[in-house]
């Protein structure tokens, strides 16, 4: 299984810092590298994916099915 979120990741984006914004400024070239994040790292992005959104807007949990 591959999941893909498009979007733009920053770093720095004037005043904010660790922000995500849906949709993407610039689109991959096709063969360019993948990284996979996992633990931690998965958390700390998924974090960074739900700031801002009050509780109910929140995913509570993931369940894959296969």
């Amino acid at each position: 299984m591959q999941a893909f979120v498009i979007g733009t990741y920053r770093t720095v984006d004037g005043e904010k810092s660790d922000t995500f914004k849906r949709g993407a400024d610039s689109f991959p070239q096709i063969d360019r590298d993948c990284f996979v994040i996992e633990g931690g790292n998965l958390q700390r992005f998924m974090g960074i994916l739900g700031a801002g959104l009050s509780d109910e807007e929140r995913i509570e949990a993931w369940n894959l099915r296969c």
